[in-house]
């Protein structure tokens, strides 16, 4: 088992800066802090430097993984109890 997974309640996959207002990671950075008690992940690698903004507004309940293989990936999405992603 995934060493670094614990039960998170939220997911995000992310990518560069052109994505963090179409998926709404700044969004969803920011809800996290509405909600205290429950984790919210990040998962993905940062492509350029958004990666900063997105960290400077987060909450301590956020967690940014950078890449995961996708052995780990699968393990985030089955601890997870909500996933989120663009349509």
């Amino acid at each position: 088992m995934c060493s670094k997974c614990h039960r998170y309640r939220y997911i995000e996959r992310r990518s560069g800066a052109l994505d963090i207002k179409r998926k709404g990671l700044e969004t969803f950075v920011e809800a996290a802090k509405y909600l205290p008690n429950l984790k919210f992940v990040v998962v993905g690698p940062h492509y350029d430097n958004s990666i900063r903004k997105l960290k400077s507004i987060a909450s301590g309940n956020v967690k940014f993984t950078g890449f995961v293989p996708d052995e780990e990936l699968i393990k985030y999405y089955q601890k997870a109890k909500y996933i989120v992603n663009e349509i």
